[in-house]
Order: structure tokens, then sequence, then C-alpha cells
């Protein structure tokens, strides 16, 4: 399996990001023929995902060799489906946590592959909306985060999402704020990696979670992006998904 095989033809987000330079010591120890992610594993903490082609084959039970299912939390609508899957079918932003699973893990070589291809991951459904705008959003956002970190042992967990710090700054809000506060510190303490979204805002502030101290904020990027706009964001990363269609 060489680089070239692997970027594919929309290989523009791998190389903006030099990602060939990570990936050269996954595959080493493999000869080539697969990344090797040791004992890593990202929560992925969103509206779930679907079972896309751009995530390689799925059985005929819905199972993934790298996306761990089972180990995962629907903490939208248990009763529809005890695991993370997303219906597709309400909420702001259906379809979301594949979008950016197909920017993150994506692995289709000659097509379209994501920044880490196949590394392992426990999905989560935790939010039907990006925009956190009301506490039990944020709430549950906190409990999924303490459940990657201890029942699932993520390295790293990602969320694209986030709640503006303008919005009604007292009361529940402000708890549920804290609350995810809280969430953040244990998986810092903990030694996991918490990387959240600065947010599609029209002003200049980061939102929560990527507002705390303790996450690293990122940013996304297109194509054409010229490189002007990296003064108050830690990190840009490709942000162009794979489309989502009804097959």
């Amino acid at each position: 399996m060489t680089i070239a095989r692997i970027r594919g033809k929309k290989g523009w987000n791998t190389k903006l990001i030099k990602s060939a330079q990570a990936w050269a010591p996954l595959l080493e120890d493999t000869a080539g023929d697969d990344f090797d992610y040791g004992d890593v594993r990202i929560g992925h903490i969103d509206t779930g995902y679907v079972e896309h082609a751009v995530f390689g084959s799925w059985s005929d039970t819905g199972q993934s060799e790298h996306i761990l299912v089972d180990s995962g939390m629907n903490l939208i609508d248990p009763e529809r489906d005890p695991r993370p899957t997303d219906p597709i079918d309400g909420g702001l932003n259906p379809g979301h946590g594949t979008r950016i699973g197909s920017v993150m893990y994506g692995f289709a070589p000659g097509d379209w592959v994501g920044v880490a291809p196949r590394a392992p991951v426990v999905p989560y459904r935790a939010v039907t909306s990006v925009a956190l705008i009301t506490p039990s959003d944020i709430s549950r956002v906190a409990d999924a985060i303490h459940h990657a970190v201890d029942s699932s042992f993520c390295s790293v967990i990602n969320m694209s999402l986030g709640a503006r710090p303008t919005i009604n700054p007292w009361g529940a809000f402000r708890r549920a704020i804290k609350k995810l506060g809280t969430a953040c510190d244990h998986a810092y303490n903990e030694g996991v990696i918490v990387v959240a979204a600065l947010g599609n805002n029209v002003h200049d502030r980061a939102t929560y979670p990527a507002k705390f101290w303790r996450s690293i904020c990122a940013g996304g990027l297109e194509p054409e992006f010229d490189g002007d706009k990296l003064s108050d964001v830690e990190i840009w990363k490709p942000q162009d998904p794979a489309l989502i269609g009804s097959d």
C-alpha cells in the first residue's frame, strides 16, 4: 500500500497537513499493509454514524473492523437503537457525525481517505445539532466524555460541536457548562487529548468545549484556504466531507 494509492484522487486534505509524515511510522510495522495504531482509540462525540462505504466494509450485522460500534453510546434515542447510529431523519444536523468521520478516519483508497485512515473509533450519538443550545445538549456531551474516558478507554476525544459563550450565562446553562468543563478536566487528568471545534460563528469567540484551556481548539479549512486565518486557532484541519447519499 503506497502513500500515493492511499491518498487517491482527493488527496488535497492529507497533502495540506502533511499526513503522510505521520502515516509512515504507522505503516512500517505492517510492511505497508495496514495502519498500526497500537492501543489508540478515538472517541467521536457527535450525531452518531451511518454504515457508509467511506469507512470500509460492514458486516451483515452492522459491524466494522475499526468503528467500535458496541463500545459507544446512544444518548439520544437508545430505545430505537442502543448503538450510536444516526437515523438521518431529524435534528438540525443529520449525518454530521458521518461527514466529520469521513474527514477524520475515512478509508476508501483511490477515492477518499481521512487524515487518520482506519483509526479505531468509538462513536457517540450525543446530539442532533452541533450547536449546543440547551443544558441537556451540553450535559449529554459531558456524559459521553466520561464514558469515553472511563469505559471505552479512549486516547483522544473529538467534538465538532459547541455552545456559544454568549447564550444565557446563568442558571441551568451555566451549570451545564461547568459540568462540561469538569468532564474535560477529567479527560485531561487521565491523559486523554480533547480536540474541539472553534465553531462556525459570526463573532470572534470560541465555543465550549473548545474555549476551555484543557482542550485543543481546531478550525476547519477547504482546498482554497490561503493560510491567512491562523492567528487565533491552535490547529486547522481539512473539513470537506464525503457526501452522504441515499445509498
